[in-house]
């Protein structure tokens, strides 16, 4: 983890998430990087992520950390590849992302769950 770099370096290409659920590691991808993913996505993005071994399971007590290996780069090539082979579509309607409620680290905590992508407050 030392070698990790933290928060928003996101020129970092090594990422340390406390859990490997599809749906956690593509929102929290998402947000460290800025992709452009939608929620249906998220089994394709981990099968990718072990396909190419960008996925290492490391040891946890109560949680399932993984390491993330990737670059913003890489990974925006990947859904690029997606989009245009089929095997991911955008969605038929335009609107705000809907991720599902999630725990944070050791259950405290929970991600909203709506996250426009756009972050614009609205009063």
């Amino acid at each position: 983890m030392t070698q990790t770099r933290l928060g928003a370096a996101i020129e970092s290409n090594r990422t340390i998430l406390s859990d490997d659920d599809p749906v956690f590691v593509l929102y929290r991808l998402s947000e460290r990087f800025g992709l452009p993913v939608v929620l249906e996505w998220a089994d394709w993005f981990t099968r990718e992520l072990k396909r190419r071994r960008a996925m290492t399971p490391l040891a946890g007590i109560g949680c399932s950390p993984v390491l993330v290996s990737g670059s913003k780069a890489k990974f925006m090539n990947w859904i690029s590849r997606g989009l245009r082979g089929g095997l991911i579509e955008f969605p038929e309607s335009n609107g705000p992302i809907r991720w599902p409620a999630m725990a944070g680290f050791l259950g405290r905590g929970a991600v909203p769950s709506a996250v426009p992508r756009d972050r614009t407050l609205r009063s």
